[in-house]
């Protein structure tokens, strides 16, 4: 069977980014393999923290759908352009095939030679190995090969044969690698199926789900003899796996007197630091024992490894233990003095500033919404406190604890959970898949601190561009649309847009800032970015048509997406139902009309009709009604569909009994007029064009 094998070895690669590096090259190779109509009957891609190996099995060549006779030049056309013709093929104009067409008689190649497949695989290999990219790659020595760390090897194979090609200064080889204590062996390889034993016999768990599995059938036997959980954690686990060839587990402890310090400086030093995983007791609190996987199978039953894991993990622990007793010596409000020093962005002043002008949105959203006088206390409180732990000694060692330390500083400073919480939860949500704040307080903190970053970057000119994010500012507009729609908050986001704005304004230290004159263009920017964002997670929600959102008219200077979200629900419910497609098929009877008569109108001036010229009752039932149900601005939509509902029948009488094309052209003209007018009318808040183009 024609197999295909590849295989990378370097020096030990990242964990971080091994998987999508594996991937993609896998990818490269197969949509390369596609264009030239090679096919495969399965592909496996699998890493280690030094191997990247991509297995293709039954690969195989389909002829294309080519003709034979390639078309040259015309029977009459000079010499030197039919001679060019032939050498450009090989072969000499006395070769060449004459041949009568539609056009006249023309010069013709026959084609008799067949494509070779390791011809093309080494193509293909010379070619695409070349646009390999890596998150982060180095250059060693003088070559030119960008590689994620200093490539060794490639063993190429098909047909259990060696596939010879060149890699900027390497060359492919039939050989693998395996790596001993002072030197590493050149093994030669003599099929698939050989080299994947050489892999066993090398004591390389190859395959990267296996790693895994037994990653979590070992953890689970251990730590179950002592009583412990594991929690899941598919991220660690997969960095862990990227960081062996084969795993050894064992159990180790840390002192237990430092389960006095905050879980999440513990969990942040195993996870993060030291790549362990934290184990729980029966009442699912942390315990001070965690697992560590090696890579080294050890003669003493891991003893010297466990021994050496917990000197460095309770030293780790001893230096949180000294900054945490260090800051909570100090009184926590005391450090916003210090934030004057800590510089948010060059362009935008310090973390001070930034407090600043939170709190003047803090006030700005207390005089909209309904908080009570506890809740604006605990506000103003949390807003105070909010970035004290940039400059603590535990957040300078742990970055990743911002917020999360905070919270504990405020607890032990005697503030309310519900002030403590709020800090916690002021980055969240992070991504798509995390979790709101917890609390309302919580809510409206990272809504404002959010507003406040992407005002700010939008100012400076600092907006993704294509597809460059480098600030995150997608994501942090999609966190105040789930933040505003999930966490049911009704305001109105383009005034505390302005709001924020001004107090840029306010504070600003730089004159690009204190002169500050297009706001207008800068919040209605930043508007149509939010609102882009918020129709790219309609159309990921996969629930409702795209053109219900459309349909639906945005007004920039009141943009409340609570009840934006909540129209979107109850046109998508509404409109497919049967009362909802009736509404649809009368207005349908109108719009048909319309788009029929608009070039006819197109340069003369459409006026409103003249009740004068209404000679059927129906045109006056229709023209009441339209007035009485569809005139002014209704931000409700199911309010607006139920006045909308009592035009079906008035519509449907009125072409059941009108005749609209009438001989008397005065007539007619007003007939038209008045559906323009009810038009019109009926498109004032919601486009139906959008939703009748649907159905």
């Amino acid at each position: 069977m024609s197999d295909f094998l590849l295989e990378f070895y370097s020096e030990e690669m990242p964990a971080s980014f091994l998987e999508d590096s594996a991937n993609n090259i896998k990818k490269l190779l197969k949509n390369a393999f596609l264009k030239e109509n090679i096919y495969t009957q399965k592909e496996y891609c699998f890493f280690t923290p030094k191997r990247i190996t991509l297995i293709f099995y039954d690969v195989r060549l389909e002829s294309k759908n080519t003709k034979d006779l390639i078309k040259g030049p015309s029977y009459g056309s000079p010499d030197k352009a039919i001679i060019g013709f032939a050498r450009s093929y090989d072969t000499v104009k006395e070769k060449l095939i004459v041949r009568e067409t539609d056009r006249g008689k023309y010069y013709f190649f026959k084609n008799n030679i067949k494509p070779n497949i390791l011809n093309l695989l080494t193509s293909i290999l010379e070619a695409e190995l070349k646009r390999v990219t890596w998150k982060k790659s180095m250059k060693w020595a003088n070559h030119n090969l960008r590689w994620a760390r200093p490539l060794k090897n490639i063993l190429c194979l098909f047909n259990n044969k060696k596939v010879a090609f060149r890699l900027e200064h390497l060359n492919s080889t039939d050989s693998t690698v395996k790596e001993g204590l002072l030197v590493e062996k050149k093994y030669k390889v003599k099929s698939v199926q050989h080299y994947l034993d050489l892999m066993k016999e090398f004591n390389v768990m190859i395959n990267q789900r296996e790693r895994e599995k037994r990653i979590i059938s070992e953890g689970r036997i251990l730590v179950e003899k002592k009583e412990l959980a594991m929690h899941k954690d598919e991220k660690l686990l997969r960095e862990v796996c990227n960081l062996v060839e084969k795993p050894y587990l064992f159990l180790a402890k840390f002192r237990e007197d430092y389960l006095s310090l905050p879980e999440e400086i513990l969990i942040t030093t195993m996870k993060k630091n030291q790549k362990y995983f934290p184990l729980y007791n029966s009442k699912n609190r942390l315990s001070n024992h965690f697992l560590l996987v090696s890579n080294i199978k050890p003669s003493d039953k891991g003893q010297n490894i466990i021994e050496g894991n917990q000197r460095v993990v309770n030293a780790r622990l001893e230096d949180a233990a000294f900054f945490w007793n260090r800051d909570t010596k100090h009184n926590f409000d005391d450090y916003f003095k210090k934030l004057n020093k800590v510089i948010f962005h060059n362009e935008l002043g310090t973390m001070q500033d930034k407090v600043f002008r939170l709190k003047k949105l803090a006030e700005f959203l207390l005089n909209i919404l309904k908080v009570s006088k506890k809740d604006k206390t605990d506000l103003m409180h949390a807003i105070d406190l909010l970035k004290n732990d940039l400059v603590t000694e535990v957040v300078k060692e742990f970055p990743e604890l911002q917020g999360v330390m905070g919270s504990y500083y405020a607890k032990k400073a005697n503030y309310n959970s519900n002030v403590s919480h709020a800090i916690y939860d002021q980055y969240k949500p992070l991504g798509p898949s995390d979790k709101l704040p917890y609390t309302k307080l919580g809510k409206l903190v990272s809504l404002i601190d959010k507003i406040d970053n992407l005002v700010g970057f939008f100012i400076i000119g600092r907006q993704p561009t294509s597809s460059k994010d480098p600030l995150a500012l997608r994501r942090t507009a999609l966190g105040i649309i789930r933040i505003i729609v999930e966490g049911k908050i009704d305001l109105n986001l383009s005034d505390i847009i302005l709001k924020s704005i001004n107090s840029y304004k306010d504070t600003g230290f730089s004159a690009k800032l204190s002169n500050l004159k297009n706001y207008d263009n800068i919040k209605n920017t930043l508007l149509h970015f939010i609102i882009e964002r918020y129709e790219n997670l309609v159309k990921d929600n996969k629930v409702y048509n795209d053109n219900y959102f459309r349909s639906i008219k945005v007004d920039l200077l009141k943009i409340n997406f609570l009840k934006i979200n909540d129209n979107l629900n109850f046109l998508n419910n509404f409109l497919n139902s049967k009362k909802g497609l009736k509404l649809l098929k009368a207005i349908k009877r109108v719009v048909n009309i319309i788009d029929s008569e608009k070039l006819n109108y197109k340069k003369n001036k459409i006026s409103n009709p003249n009740i004068m010229l209404f000679n059927k009752r129906e045109e006056h039932e229709l023209y009441d009604l339209v007035n009485k149900h569809a005139d002014g601005e209704i931000l409700d939509s199911e309010t607006l569909m139920k006045n909308l509902m009592y035009l079906i029948k008035p519509i449907e009488n009125f072409f059941d009994n009108v005749q609209i094309n009438h001989q008397n052209t005065q007539l007619k003209k007003n007939r038209l007029e008045l559906l323009f007018y009810v038009n019109n009318k009926i498109n004032q808040n919601i486009n139906f064009i959008n939703l009748i183009k649907r159905n």
